[in-house]
Order: C-alpha cells, then sequence, then structure tokens
C-alpha cells in the first residue's frame, strides 16, 4: 500500500470514530427555555442568579406574577427596578 492511501484510510477512520462518538454520546444539556433560578442548563438563570446576588448586597427577589398584582401588593414602587423575562409579552392597551 502507498503512503497516501493508508493516510486516506486513517483519516476516514477517524471521521467515522468521531461521527460515532458524536452521534452515540449522552445529551448532556436541554436546550428548553426554562427560566429557572436553580436550573443550571443553558436557558437556565443560575449564573444569571449568582451574578446577581453578588451585585445586590441587600438582596433582591424572584417573583412570578404580573406587574399588576405586584403594583397593589407592594407599599412603595418608587426606588424599585424591575426586570422582566418572559416568552411573551402582551402589551394590548385597548
Amino acid at each position: 500500500m502507498s503512503n497516501s492511501i493508508k493516510i486516506t484510510l486513517f483519516l476516514l477512520f477517524i471521521l467515522v470514530a468521531g461521527f460515532l462518538m458524536q452521534h452515540t454520546a449522552v445529551k448532556q444539556f436541554s436546550w428548553n427555555p426554562t427560566f429557572n433560578q436553580y436550573n443550571r442548563q443553558p436557558f437556565g438563570m443560575y449564573i444569571f442568579d449568582d451574578i446577581l446576588s453578588t451585585s445586590y448586597p441587600k438582596g433582591y427577589k424572584v417573583l412570578s406574577r404580573g406587574i399588576y398584582e405586584y403594583t397593589l401588593e407592594e407599599d412603595t414602587v418608587l426606588n424599585t427596578s424591575l426586570l422582566l423575562i418572559s416568552q411573551s409579552l402582551n402589551n394590548d392597551m385597548s
């Protein structure tokens, strides 16, 4: 066998082996958006939660209710920052 055929067969073997390893590997991540503060998946909010914990020494609250309900229940809304994370936003004012 010539040297070029050996190299070609070796490269073909490496490509097939790499494809088989990738195809049979266990799926590590779930790419579904959860927006959960304890979820370490790519669309989880674990790192964001960790950064907010260190950025705001007084702490912050994670709420799962609307802005209207929040303003009704809270006494003071003047010095408040809101960060809204949602999959959809309906701002129809009619």
